[in-house]
This record gives C-alpha cells, sequence and structure tokens, in this order.
C-alpha cells in the first residue's frame, strides 16, 4: 500500500477571534480570548480529480513558546507567521518557527542545569532505566536520518511508531 499521490493547487487562511464562556487555564496563561485559525485547501489526486478540505486550530499563546518574558501577542504573530510560510512551501522556516522557541527553551535549560549541579556539588541524574535510554538514543538516531533527509517516508513514520510501542509497552510491563 502506497500513500496517495496528491498535488496541492490552492492554499487559503483564514481568522477569526474567539470569546471563551469561562477562562481556561492553559499552562502558564488563563485564556480568555484567543484567535482561530482557518486552512482551507484544494488538492488534486494522481486521477486528476479535485477536492476542497477544510482544518481549523486555536492560535493558544505558549503553545510553542513558554517564555513568560514573551508577549502572548508575539506568540500568536509567530504562528500566524508559521502558517504563512507553511502556505508559501517554506516548510522548514514554518516548522522552525513553531518549534524552535520550545527548542531554545530545552537548549537553555540543560546548560542551566548542569551549571547548578556543578556550583551546587550535585550529580545531574536522567533518571532513566538502561531500557528506557536505549528507546530514548534509538528515538534521536531515528529522528536525526528522518529529519536530516528532508523527506519522510512511510517506512520512518513505521518505524517511529514500532518505538513509541515499545515505550508504552515497558511503560505498562517494567
Amino acid at each position: 500500500m502506497s500513500a496517495p499521490r496528491f498535488a496541492l493547487r490552492a492554499i487559503e487562511l483564514y481568522e477569526r477571534p474567539v470569546v471563551l464562556r469561562l477562562p481556561f487555564r492553559f499552562g502558564m496563561v488563563t485564556l480568555e480570548r484567543a484567535p482561530q485559525a482557518f486552512v482551507r485547501a484544494r488538492v488534486r489526486l494522481a486521477d486528476g480529480a479535485e477536492a476542497w478540505g477544510a482544518s481549523a486550530e486555536m492560535m493558544v499563546p505558549k503553545w510553542f513558546e513558554k517564555d513568560p518574558a514573551r508577549s502572548n501577542d508575539a506568540d500568536v504573530e509567530a504562528l500566524r507567521a508559521s502558517l504563512r510560510n507553511a502556505r508559501a512551501d517554506r516548510l522548514q522556516t514554518s516548522l522552525n518557527l513553531a518549534l524552535g522557541s520550545a527548542l531554545a527553551s530545552i537548549g537553555l535549560t540543560i546548560p542551566t542545569v548542569a551549571a547548578v549541579s556543578i556550583l551546587l556539588g550535585q550529580p545531574v541524574v536522567l533518571g532513566l532505566e538502561p531500557k528506557e535510554i536505549v528507546l530514548l538514543a534509538l528515538t534521536l538516531i531515528v529522528g536525526v536520518i528522518t529529519l536530516g533527509t528532508g523527506r519522510t517516508t512511510l517506512l520512518q513514520g513505521v518505524v517511529h511508531l514500532a518505538i513509541f510501542a515499545a515505550f508504552l509497552f515497558f511503560a505498562v510491563v517494567p
């Protein structure tokens, strides 16, 4: 079985303001209102048939960027820019905008924890069993291979799912 082949013929972006009936606590943000993004796309299948599809998602501040010093408006604008870049087929830029802030936060956390452990003379413990360390290393290696090529295959997706299934198995059956 192969993945369906299609070509994107059009991508339209829309947005509407949403006010929540009740405040909703979302991590470090209490959400009372947020814009909702709508994406409408037209695709052409290999046999020439065309169809429209649509999806919507709230653009919630602090979804990717967890920096409390950064404004909610800046977070939402980064999400908008990510959508615009994806529509313009600049997928890497889109992913960098959406995930780059989270990766930067993680990248700053590790050296900070290491510095504090050195200052306090305390060892840093990852808190993983040997089999979990193997799964983590395997996930990192497969992730590098998947992202390094610029394209993802069905086999790579299946390998990721198999690693996840192994993780779930070992979480239930230690």
